[in-house]
C-alpha cells in the first residue's frame, strides 16, 4: 500500500512532514512531491528566503497543472508499476492534480481486467478542488451561469454530533439541513468556493490547465 499526496498552492511539502511519517510509521510507502505551481525557485521571485511577489513572470510563464500532474507521475507510476495499490490524495487545488495524475491506465481496477497488479485504488479529496472533465479551475468556479455541478462520483460526508456520516444528499440539500455541533455551535455547512482573478503567481492563480479524463471510478 502506497500514499501520494498532492499538495495545495503556494505550499511545500513540509507541512505534511508529519502525516507522511505516520504513514511510514505504519508501513505505509508515503511521498507528496514538491509541485511546480508552488516551486519558488520556478516563479521568479529572487531569494525563496526573501521572496519579491512583485516580479515580472518567468520568460516562459508560470508553471501549470501539467507539469504538476507530471511531478506527480514521476512518483506514483514507478509504484504502480512496482505493483503497489496507491491511495491518491489531494488537497486544496492538488485535488485537480490527484484527479488528472489518475489516468485510467494507472486504476486499479483497469489494470485488473488485463491481469496487471496495482494501481490507482481511489483519491481521497481533502478540503479539496473538485473539477469536471473540460472544466480547469478558473473555468469551474467562475461559471458564467452560475449553476451549481455536482460531479457523479462524489459522496458528500457531514459532520454531526456523532461524527461524520456518508450522505446522498446534494450541496444544495446540505445547506438547507445545515447542522451544528452541540458544543460550541459551530455551522457546519458546504459552500460553494469562489476566487477572484487578482495578479497572482503559480498556476493556480491561473488556474487554466482542464481535466482531460473523469476522475478514479
Amino acid at each position: 500500500m502506497a500514499v501520494v499526496l498532492c499538495h495545495g498552492s503556494y505550499h511545500t511539502p513540509a507541512p505534511y512532514g508529519p502525516l507522511l511519517e505516520a504513514l511510514q510509521a505504519r508501513g505505509i510507502t508515503a511521498h507528496c512531491p514538491q509541485l511546480p505551481t508552488a516551486d519558488l525557485a520556478k516563479l521568479n521571485v529572487g531569494d525563496i528566503n526573501k521572496p519579491d511577489f512583485d516580479r515580472e513572470p518567468p520568460p516562459g510563464g508560470y508553471p501549470q497543472g501539467e507539469e504538476d500532474t507530471e511531478a506527480v507521475l514521476e512518483v506514483l507510476t514507478p509504484l504502480v508499476e512496482s505493483g503497489k495499490d496507491v491511495l491518491l490524495v489531494g488537497h486544496s487545488s492538488g485535488g485537480w492534480v490527484a484527479t488528472q495524475a489518475a489516468q485510467p491506465d494507472l486504476q486499479a481496477k483497469v489494470r485488473r481486467s488485463k491481469g496487471l497488479s496495482g494501481g490507482v485504488i481511489g483519491i481521497l479529496y481533502v478540503g479539496a478542488f473538485v473539477i469536471p472533465v473540460g472544466e480547469s479551475i478558473t473555468s469551474f468556479f467562475q461559471p458564467k451561469d452560475g449553476t451549481f455541478v455536482t460531479p457523479p462520483f462524489m459522496t458528500f460526508h457531514v459532520s454531526s454530533p456523532t461524527g461524520l456520516r456518508i450522505s446522498t444528499l446534494t450541496p444544495a440539500e446540505i445547506r438547507r439541513r445545515r447542522t451544528r455541533h452541540d458544543r460550541g455551535r459551530r455551522e457546519v455547512s458546504l459552500q460553494r468556493p469562489r476566487c477572484s482573478r487578482g495578479k497572482e503567481v503559480g498556476g493556480y492563480a491561473d488556474g487554466v490547465s482542464h481535466l482531460d479524463h473523469e476522475a478514479h471510478q
